[in-house]
């Protein structure tokens, strides 16, 4: 039995045979393991189905796991669970290295999670911003009403005590 875990990259059907391709979603140029799956079904039997559920997996574009457990079948489950066995008269695979469009799907795949990093940094910055903001104001708002009250006062002592959680916050929020 072989297996290998990656992305459905590309599904060819002839009728008589499908060819599977799956890469791996690690980019790494100089891989320890083959990063490449091929597997072959010959002469699949209820091929329609089959077809019509691969092109599902491929548009997908999900985390597969996919395993040739016998001569005569492969089984793929997507990261969210979806599952597919496809039975034929003959089921090989190979493993080999990356093409030059793997690279290019991997490059583009990274500059699409990079973006999608900085999209989320740069909200959760602008949240943190807004929060001090609004922390900023609550200090100076505490800061009037502890005057209003002697010092050693029980409202005072409060109020001195809200001072220091929102210095602390501040402090925190800082790092």
């Amino acid at each position: 039995m072989s297996h290998f875990e990656g992305f459905l990259e590309r599904f060819e059907n002839t009728g008589d045979r499908f060819v599977l391709r799956f890469v791996s979603g690690e980019f790494d140029p100089e891989p320890t393991h083959p990063p490449v799956f091929t597997v072959a079904v010959a002469f699949p039997t209820t091929p329609e189905i089959s077809a019509a559920q691969i092109e599902r997996f491929l548009s997908l574009d999900d985390w597969s796991y996919v395993s040739v457990p016998s001569e005569t079948e492969m089984h793929i489950q997507s990261d969210h669970g979806d599952e597919l066995s496809v039975y034929g008269k003959a089921v090989t695979w190979l493993e080999s290295r990356y093409e030059l469009t793997d690279f290019e799907r991997l490059a583009r795949r990274s500059y699409a999670w990079g973006q999608e990093q900085h999209r989320s940094l740069s909200a959760h910055i602008k949240c943190l911003a807004e929060l001090r903001t609004i922390i900023h104001e609550q200090q100076a708002r505490v800061a009037v009403k502890a005057s209003g009250h002697g010092i050693g006062s029980t409202a005072r002592t409060l109020y001195e005590q809200h001072l220091s959680f929102l210095a602390r916050l501040l402090r925190e929020s800082a790092a």
